[in-house]
């Protein structure tokens, strides 16, 4: 076993929540998502082991970069992926699955109108194609709270659209 490869075992037993930490901080992630980044950003370590060059810098500082462009990465993916709008059709599946197919959109725009305005610029936001970091960069708010809201919202508007349909 190389000296590095020890290090870099030690560094993963000892150092991983730290680096954890850093992701979910750094990038407002989630614990489940900070942590798979963290593992892919040791696997990208040791396949890269022997690019490591102790007089440019510590290994940890390394292992720091190479997280940071891990979850830059992730970041990139997701929002190419989330990047296309979401139509109006596909929107109102999300919130109120209709049993029959006379539903009325216009029901759904009123109710969404209804919402508090926190809310509804969230939704329309998301509807108009929009990732939440774009929509929190714009309403001055983290990625993490555009998302609850967003989830919040559905969740009211499906409640409304479910007791009016009883």
């Amino acid at each position: 076993m190389s000296i590095h490869l020890a290090k870099l075992e030690s560094i993963y037993l000892t150092h991983t929540q730290r680096y954890q930490s850093f992701v979910r901080s750094a990038f407002s992630l989630r614990d489940d998502t900070a942590e798979d980044i963290v593992q892919t950003a040791f696997l990208h370590a040791l396949e890269r082991l022997h690019l490591y060059d102790p007089e440019r810098g510590t290994m940890e500082a390394w292992l720091t970069r190479i997280t940071r462009n891990a979850a830059i990465d992730h970041l990139r993916a997701r929002r190419s992926s989330s990047r296309r709008p979401l139509p109006l059709d596909e929107g109102i599946e999300l919130i109120y699955e209709p049993p029959s197919s006379d539903f009325d959109v216009e029901k759904l725009l009123l109710h969404l109108d209804r919402l508090p305005a926190h809310y509804r610029s969230v939704v329309r936001g998301r509807m108009e194609g929009h990732t939440p970091e774009e929509i929190a960069s714009q309403l001055g708010h983290s990625a993490a709270t555009v998302t609850s809201r967003y989830y919040q919202a559905i969740s009211m508007l499906r409640r409304e659209l479910s007791t009016e349909v009883l």
